[in-house]
């Protein structure tokens, strides 16, 4: 850095690189944007998150569970993690949610119908197990096949059970608007 000349008799003062009236003119404008966002953050943190209805549909529109073979998982792990999440989910919310079974297009009608409703009833077990409402539950195993992959066999996305939130007063139980 190069020293700055010494000011002397002779030497008039040198002005400031950065007029004055600017510098308070930024600095005011960095005031109101910081005021903004602490309003903006202070007005979302006052706003209501989505009811607990709304999560239920967001979580049952992105998650299924998958099987390999007949009945079985194929992750384990990562099923009965969801299926945790939505007995949460189902018990905040109050609502009911059909759990609906899928097979791949291989094994035939006489096969497969049995086979999605054998799905379904393993997840509805699982998620009563979970501490889900029994009386929020509605199984179903569609006998026609609705795939969501050209895939078939072990691994094939179609072998799986997929959730649908009902409709308010829907209950497998006769129960509260029915």
């Amino acid at each position: 850095i190069a020293a700055l000349p010494a000011a002397g008799p002779d030497t008039p003062p040198r002005a400031p690189a950065t007029p004055v009236s600017q510098l308070v003119a930024e600095a005011e404008q960095i005031d109101i944007i910081a005021v903004a966002l602490a309003q903006t953050v202070a007005l979302k943190r006052s706003l209501p998150g989505p009811s607990a209805r709304e999560r239920l549909e967001a979580w049952t529109r992105a998650n299924a569970i998958f099987f390999d073979a007949e009945s079985e998982y194929r992750d384990p792990e990562t099923a009965n993690r969801r299926l945790r999440e939505l007995a949460l989910l189902m018990k905040e919310a109050g609502s009911v949610v059909r759990i609906v079974g899928y097979t791949d297009g291989l094994g035939g009608l006489e096969r497969n119908s049995p086979l999605s409703q054998s799905r379904a009833d393993k997840v509805a077990a699982d998620l009563r197990t979970n501490g889900a409402p029994a009386d929020r539950i509605v199984v179903l195993g569609r006998a026609f096949s609705v795939d969501i992959s050209s895939d078939l066999g072990p691994g094939s996305p179609n072998r799986r059970v997929e959730f649908e939130v009902g409709f308010d007063g829907e209950s497998a139980g006769g129960g509260p608007g029915q």
